[in-house]
């Protein structure tokens, strides 16, 4: 091996560079902040130095990149790292493509479109599963196996009832979501969970593959509904309006929510008939539901309570909140339903 220069190293200085079992630095010169890092491989890597840390610059390849190459680059770095920009966004870095940052511009954006409550339990869902190994990390740097590896971790492939499958699904749209942000910006060029749901069965192929069958059991023998309804009835721990609000569901076989949004001038009480508008309606069209015997009974009954509000079923202080918290109120009002059916 010829001579190593002392000072600024050139190509033939770099090209006599030895080998060894482990990788070594050598400072290059020119500027002083360069170096070139030695691997056992046989690579040998342009480095700058600048507060401690190591910015990776280019491979050194005879008569493609050059020592005068590298210090020109080198000197370039150190022009923008002294106006004042950090090593992290030279490196094609910035803490607002940090996935805790994403994050928080996804969920702000959600949040004026859907109700608090739902959102909550969206933040929750990373905060338990994705921000512990992700909330540090820049979008470049999170990987599609990385993901994988911690979505694997949460399902339960031999636990049918407890897959956490829809769980699973619902987190890999929330991180396509959130990853479509830097995609949009151009900081990354592939959105890491674009093929994540391929590795992981539906919900519904999941059960049927283990023959399992997730719903609750109907009632269909009139004695066994009888004796429901009249437990139901006697059950004192469910709000008397809750009742009502669930009796009438039942005996007009409605949705949860076309029950709790029922406004009185929408009921033809002589004729004994409720009008939907065609704006309250998934398709948007009009749909009439004639009153029973036993609906006008829980809505009479109902009238005695609601005083002058103009919904059957009264929300508190729905005249002073906006859309998007009475869109919250109506989809509590809904779980809270759900829940008393399944008392």
């Amino acid at each position: 091996m010829g001579n190593i220069s002392k000072s600024n190293l050139q190509d033939k200085d770099i090209r006599n560079l030895g080998i060894k079992s482990n990788r070594y630095v050598k400072a290059v010169g020119n500027p002083k902040e360069l170096y070139i890092f030695i691997y056992p491989s046989g690579m040998k890597t342009f480095m700058l130095k600048y507060d401690e840390k190591y910015m990776k610059i280019k491979e050194f390849r005879e008569g493609i990149y050059s020592v005068a190459e590298a210090s020109n680059d080198a000197n370039k770095l150190l022009k923008e790292l002294e106006s004042g920009k950090s090593l992290d966004i030279i490196k094609g870095k910035d803490d607002k493509y940090k996935f805790i940052n994403l994050l928080e511009v996804y969920l702000t954006q959600q949040y004026k479109k859907n109700s608090k409550g739902y959102m909550d339990k969206v933040r929750r869902a990373f905060e338990l599963y994705i921000l512990p190994k992700f909330g540090n990390m820049d979008a470049k740097e999170i990987k599609a196996s990385d993901l994988l590896e911690v979505l694997n971790a949460i399902f339960r492939p031999s636990d049918i009832k407890s897959s956490r499958l829809e769980t699973i699904h619902r987190l890999i749209n929330y991180i396509f979501n959130v990853f479509e942000i830097a995609v949009d910006d151009d900081y990354i060029v592939k959105n890491p969970a674009k093929n994540l749901k391929q590795h992981f069965p539906t919900v519904h192929s999941f059960y049927t593959q283990n023959d399992y069958d997730n719903r609750l059991p109907g009632l269909i023998d009139e004695n066994d509904l009888r004796e429901w309804i009249k437990d139901f009835k006697q059950n004192t721990k469910i709000k008397d309006m809750t009742r009502r609000m669930v009796l009438f569901q039942i005996y007009s076989a409605n949705r949860p929510i076309n029950t709790v949004k029922i406004k009185w001038d929408w009921i033809d009480f002589e004729n004994k008939v409720l009008n939907y508008p065609p704006i309250e309606m998934k398709e948007n069209i009009r749909h009439s539901l004639a009153l029973s015997s036993y609906l006008m009974r829980v809505l009479e009954e109902q009238k005695l309570f609601s005083g002058n509000d103009e919904y059957v079923f009264p929300i508190d202080g729905h005249e002073n909140v906006s859309e998007e918290k009475i869109k919250e109120k109506f989809f509590n009002r809904t779980e809270t339903l759900n829940k008393a059916v399944k008392m």
